[in-house]
């Protein structure tokens, strides 16, 4: 299912999501992070630490925080209007201008 909504990506994250061990992969040189999926918040620049806001300094930007367990709390993506969203059974995919971010599910 292909979604335009920050928002709606969010909320269909939680409702079948949350709980499950992941993984996730990026376009830039990141290595694979593996973690429960506890939570997932839409935010502004003020929620995000301060490199971040100076990569990305619009008071306007979102962001989308993935929030795990273990050594992963966090994991953070910028999204803005022309973000695509899409949501498999086992996989979800974020396309952004910045990036590509694709989180698996752990079976």
């Amino acid at each position: 299912m292909i979604l335009n909504s920050a928002s709606e990506f969010d909320r269909v994250v939680k409702e079948n999501w949350t709980g499950k061990t992941v993984i996730v992969t990026k376009t830039e040189p990141t290595p694979e992070i593996r973690f429960t999926l506890e939570d997932t918040r839409l935010v502004g620049p003020e929620e995000v630490p301060p490199v971040i806001r100076q990569r990305y300094p619009d008071r306007d930007a979102r962001f989308l925080v993935f929030h795990g367990d273990g050594k992963m709390h966090a994991l953070i993506v910028h999204v803005g209007d022309e973000t695509v969203y899409d949501i498999r059974d086992h996989r979800l995919v974020i396309l952004s201008e910045d990036e590509v971010i694709q989180v698996t599910r752990v079976h």
